[in-house]
């Protein structure tokens, strides 16, 4: 019998297990790109004050970002923010990067509202808001600034930001202990899956696991979805 030197031996074995892959079945498609999960926080409040949450999305598995809007007390318009959020997002992001939002009160306004912008849904693959006040607060009418008025129950920038179904899946968390949003159904759509979090505050559900939990559920499926 004639060997084989192991050198040589390991180069044939090598050639015979390449020639024997199995090419993928025609039509085999590719796992979808993870999203970049977009963290806006609220009226009162900077990058830090959803950190809570961006580390508990961390934790999961899920690349997360969190601009620091400002001035965010409210004396310049959602519209602004919003813009900020676009410039933080193409700054942080490469042009075709899927992306996810998750918006906690106001910040949940300011993500719709960038995007109405056609350019910015196709990117989207989901909204989720956090004790958003999409039908406005009782409280913003004690607000004299532009982004306050814009959160008073019935105003026409709240009208027009619902007037049309957004082309992605919307989901909204509250809590019926939150003080801030009056009433707290306020933060429900008509057209978008609504659930309650136990929690003790306006703030306070941002700190609950079972929000964590259900957020990270939300982006997996809606990263399933969407190519």
């Amino acid at each position: 019998m004639k060997f084989f030197p192991p050198v040589l031996f390991a180069l044939l074995l090598s050639l015979v297990l390449g020639s024997c892959t199995v090419p993928p079945p025609p039509g085999a498609s590719t796992p979808p790109r993870p999203s970049t999960v977009i963290v806006v926080h609220g009226l009162y409040a900077g990058s830090g004050h959803v950190r809570p949450l961006q580390e508990a999305l961390t934790a999961r598995g899920f690349h997360c970002l969190t601009p620091n809007l400002q001035p965010a007390n409210g004396s310049v318009s959602i519209e602004t923010l919003a813009r900020q959020l676009g410039q933080f997002v193409t700054e942080n992001t490469a042009a075709e990067d899927p992306l996810q939002f998750v918006g906690h009160s106001m910040g949940g306004l300011v993500s719709l509202q960038l995007l109405q912008d056609p350019v910015w849904a196709r990117r989207c693959r989901g909204l989720a808001t956090i004790a958003t006040p999409h039908q406005g607060t009782v409280l913003a009418n004690l607000h004299g600034g532009p982004a306050g008025r814009e959160m008073t129950p019935g105003s026409l920038f709240l009208r027009n930001l619902h007037a049309r179904p957004p082309s992605f899946p919307v989901t909204t968390f509250r809590s019926t202990r939150d003080l801030v949003i009056i009433p707290n159904i306020s933060s429900e759509l008509s057209n978008a899956d609504n659930r309650v979090i136990t929690a003790p505050g306006h703030n306070e559900i941002l700190q609950q696991t079972d929000l964590h939990d259900q957020l990270a559920q939300l982006i997996r499926s809606r990263d399933q979805i969407r190519p």
